[in-house]
């Protein structure tokens, strides 16, 4: 039951992987079965690269509406290491609470006790394991910082999205770095909450690997997630409803006992800052989705946008068909997110390149970005680059929306600008509104370049030099 959201595939069919040795110990040794969906992503998880005989994966994110059974893959890989796993000895779960430690700790407490192991719960370092033996699971909470240090082959990080900063995962990798088969696996939901900052990056990381998995080929990401507020949004989100652990009915029912807020994030498995922030009808983009449309090379127009902190950038391109009726969307040039700043010479170096190739055409840019000042430079020199803010880009905000909700737009389902479309939030004017960074739950270059981009494509054409 592959989720809505996964990267990458397998590398082959059939392929390598140590979920079913997890799964049949489960089954063995606690009674427990894991549902479809469970099952499918422990397979997945721990697929091996037949070409060096690892896991294939070093950092995973597995992301999925409450109360889906995730505690059961933490049982079931808990269990397998304490007692026979061949690839792991020592793992480590670590929470932001020692509350949400003890859940983890005391499922995990119910399943092996009986077979013997100690369990110990005193302290900040909750543990498990046999006497004896050098097979140990710990249980870790509070700052991160106290973590540091502890060398481990398995560090799960549980309910990610109440991680306040980075601190957990910067502490959490180096772990695993000496252990031939580490892997450190982030578990948790969509939140609303602004201090969701490592769930934010970690899910903006996968939707880009999805669409760009050489980009990052050890980072893996699934993710069940509901796009609509139907039956469909919520199945999609929801795959434990295959085996009948959650109802529609039950599911459905949220909708009125949740906020609204709370319905998109954990019965939806939805990103979004607030849902009176969301910009766009739930749906309205993915309907506007054609993979095989073309970009017109009859007069294209380009928008370029970095993101504040220079960790992002992109150049879009907007072009009409024949008949004028759709307009064409696509990323046209990327810079990923690498842990440096984009460079910003071969930004203007593509820029510059563009306005040879499409001489008609205008390259614009918001006069806000991180980019406008090198932008202004070109303009001094009468490159077509155009700048379009204030009230003009609100304009754009609006009839770009405009032609999501009619279907005008078409685009190709890029990972990259699907990932903005996402995590985007508008400003909270009535009317007059427009995409704002800071509101926003992650980068959204991409998606401020394509609405310049369409905007600029419904403006007359710049005048061609007169002969006489």
């Amino acid at each position: 039951m592959p989720p809505p959201l996964y990267a990458p595939r397998p590398l082959s069919d059939p392929f390598l992987s140590w979920g079913p040795h997890v799964r049949r110990w489960a089954a063995r040794r606690i009674g427990l079965k894991l549902l479809t969906w469970q099952a499918w992503v422990v397979d997945r998880m721990l697929e091996v690269d037949p070409a060096t005989g690892r896991l294939r994966y070093r950092e995973i994110l597995l992301s999925v509406a409450r109360r889906n059974g995730k505690t059961s893959i933490l049982r079931a890989l808990v269990g397998w290491v304490t007692e026979e796993s061949p690839i792991w000895m020592r793992s480590l779960n670590g929470s932001y609470t020692k509350d949400q430690a003890l859940i983890t700790f005391n499922a995990a407490s119910v399943d092996l006790t009986p077979l013997g192991c100690e369990a110990n719960a005193a302290g900040t370092r909750i543990g498990i394991g046999y006497i004896g033996s050098p097979r140990r699971h710990i249980y870790v909470s509070g700052r991160a910082a106290g973590w540091r240090g502890l060398g481990q082959d398995l560090v799960m990080l549980d309910e990610v999205q109440e991680q306040r900063d980075e601190e957990a995962w910067a502490a959490a990798e180096p772990m695993i770095r000496t252990s031939r088969n580490g892997l450190l696996l982030a578990i948790g939901t969509a939140s609303v909450s602004d201090h969701a900052v490592l769930a934010k990056r970690l899910y903006d990381r996968g939707i880009l690997a999805i669409g760009q998995p050489d980009s990052d080929p050890r980072y893996a990401a699934f993710i069940w997630e509901g796009v609509t507020d139907d039956d469909d949004g919520i199945r999609a989100a929801n795959p434990a409803t295959a085996d009948d652990l959650l109802t529609m009915d039950v599911l459905r029912a949220t909708r009125r006992s949740q906020t609204p807020a709370r319905f998109v994030s954990e019965t939806l498995n939805r990103w979004i800052v607030d849902p009176l922030m969301a910009w766009s009808p739930p749906g309205a983009w993915d309907a506007c989705a054609d993979r095989g449309s073309v970009a017109p090379i009859t007069r294209p127009t380009f928008a370029v946008d970095v993101s504040p902190s220079w960790q992002r950038g992109s150049i879009a391109v907007a072009a009409h068909d024949d008949d004028a009726e759709r307009i064409h969307i696509e990323v046209a040039k990327d810079w990923p997110e690498t842990g440096r700043p984009v460079d910003e010479g071969a930004v203007i170096l593509e820029v510059r390149r563009l306005t040879r190739q499409y001489p008609r055409s205008v390259i614009g840019y918001d006069p806000q970005s991180a980019i406008a000042a090198a932008m202004k430079r070109l303009a001094d020199e009468d490159l077509p680059v155009v700048a379009v803010g204030g009230t003009e880009f609100r304009a754009a905000c609006a009839g770009f929306l405009g032609h999501v909700v009619t279907g005008r737009i078409r685009h190709r389902s890029d990972a990259v600008l699907d990932s903005a479309v996402r995590l985007a939030a508008r400003s909270e004017d009535a009317e007059a509104w427009r995409f704002v960074r800071r509101r926003s739950a992650g980068h959204i270059d991409a998606l401020v370049a394509a609405t310049i981009a369409v905007h600029l494509s419904e403006q007359p054409p710049p005048p061609r030099p007169a002969i006489y």
